[in-house]
């Protein structure tokens, strides 16, 4: 059982990578039933990650919150820092996406402090995003622009190009009024990394305007690199 339920959960992977949201769902789905019938709450608390972060993905935020604030509880119990720090920042994520900031930013702050701590620097560009477009949110555009360019430089650094084609995405959706030609080429720059990917843009960013839940700028999270 167990062994299928890695197999389920990879499969998962795969199909999100691919994007076949659907696909992944319905295997993170079964690997997570799966991995309950089994009872070892590590891994159960990673399928809940990785079906709470597909599910933020599709735009289903209940889904998703629910999802990562359970694995957050059982990955605690069981010691894994690292995906704790990564659920913390997407949990930060979605409570944005809903509108939340007051309960995104301690959710946001905690996953950026354990990432430091882990050295985790995929981690703790997601929470620097996520700072700036709280920032963002409070109207102050400065430190909105200063933490999205920390985030643009962690990515740089471990060379997430889809983390660098999201970071150049934020910096569009702020300078499109200003500066619509420099806007222009920061978008081609961001979609010329995504080809480089081979990773489609999530649903859920067809679904939201530029600053979706009053204030957000585009953005999005991608997965660490976790066991399957």
């Amino acid at each position: 059982m167990a062994q299928l339920a890695s197999a389920l959960n990879l499969l998962g992977l795969i199909l999100a990578a691919s994007g076949d949201y659907a696909g992944a769902r319905a295997r993170y789905e079964e690997s997570l039933a799966a991995r309950r019938a089994v009872g070892d709450q590590r891994w159960v608390g990673v399928s809940l990650c990785n079906l709470g972060e597909l599910a933020r993905r599709m735009g289903d935020f209940d889904t998703a919150a629910r999802c990562l604030a359970e694995a957050v509880e059982l990955l605690r119990d069981a010691g894994d820092a690292v995906t704790v720090a990564f659920c913390l920042a997407d949990l930060g994520e979605v409570r944005i996406w809903q509108g939340r900031p007051d309960e995104a930013r301690p959710l946001v702050l905690e996953g950026l402090a354990l990432s430091k701590e882990l050295g985790e620097r995929f981690v703790e560009a997601m929470g620097l995003h996520n700072l700036g477009r709280l920032a963002g949110l409070a109207g102050d555009q400065a430190e909105e622009l200063r933490q999205c360019a920390a985030a643009l430089e962690r990515r740089h650094s471990i060379g997430d190009k889809e983390g660098m084609a999201k970071s150049l995405e934020a910096f569009t959706a702020l300078a499109l009024d200003r500066a619509p030609a420099f806007a222009a080429r920061l978008l081609g720059s961001a979609e010329a990394l995504r080809e480089r990917t081979g990773r489609p843009v999530a649903p859920v960013y067809g679904r939201f305007s530029r600053r979706p839940a009053a204030g957000c700028t585009l953005n999005s999270t991608t997965r660490p690199r976790r066991p399957a």
